[in-house]
C-alpha cells in the first residue's frame, strides 16, 4: 500500500496561454474594384474618408494617395510588387473619378475640391465642371 501515489485537491496551475493578434495578409494581390470598395465603405475607409462622400479631389492629389495607400498596401499585401501597387492605386483613383456621383459632385454649381480628409480646398474651375458635365452626358448616352 506505499506505493500508492498521492491526490491533490489542489488546482494545478493552467500553463499560460499568449494569444497574438495576427497581422492579416493577404496572399494575393487586391483588385482595384475592391481596394476601391474598401476605400469608400469598407476596412480602409479611414486612410481617405473623401473617398465615400464622392466629393472633387484636389488637383495633384496623385502624390498624396500615393503616399498614404503605398504603405497599407506593402503591408496587407506583400505579394504585390512597386508596379503592381502603383498600377491598382492608378485604377483605383481614375475609377473613383469616373463614378457618376463624383462626376455630379464635380459639375455641380459652386463645388468645391477636397483633400482626402474631406476639408474644402479650391473651388471647381468652370472648365473641369464642363467637362465632367460632359463625361456625364457620355454616361447618359451609353
Amino acid at each position: 500500500m506505499g506505493n500508492l501515489p498521492v491526490l491533490s485537491l489542489k488546482k494545478k496551475p493552467s500553463p499560460q496561454v499568449t494569444i497574438r493578434r495576427k497581422r492579416t495578409v493577404q496572399t494575393k494581390p487586391i483588385s482595384a474594384g475592391e481596394l476601391h470598395a474598401r476605400l469608400c465603405h469598407g476596412s480602409l475607409a479611414h486612410v481617405a474618408p473623401v473617398f465615400g462622400q464622392y466629393r472633387p479631389l484636389q488637383v495633384g492629389i496623385w502624390k498624396e494617395f500615393r503616399k498614404r495607400m503605398v504603405p497599407v498596401l506593402t503591408e496587407q499585401w506583400p505579394v504585390m510588387n512597386k508596379a503592381e501597387r502603383l498600377r491598382v492605386l492608378f485604377r483605383v483613383l481614375r475609377r473613383h473619378t469616373a463614378l457618376r456621383a463624383y462626376l455630379e459632385a464635380a459639375a455641380a454649381p459652386g463645388s468645391q475640391r477636397h483633400d482626402f480628409d474631406g476639408h474644402p480646398v479650391e473651388p471647381v474651375l468652370e472648365e473641369h465642371r464642363e467637362q465632367a458635365r460632359a463625361q456625364l452626358q457620355e454616361k447618359v448616352e451609353e
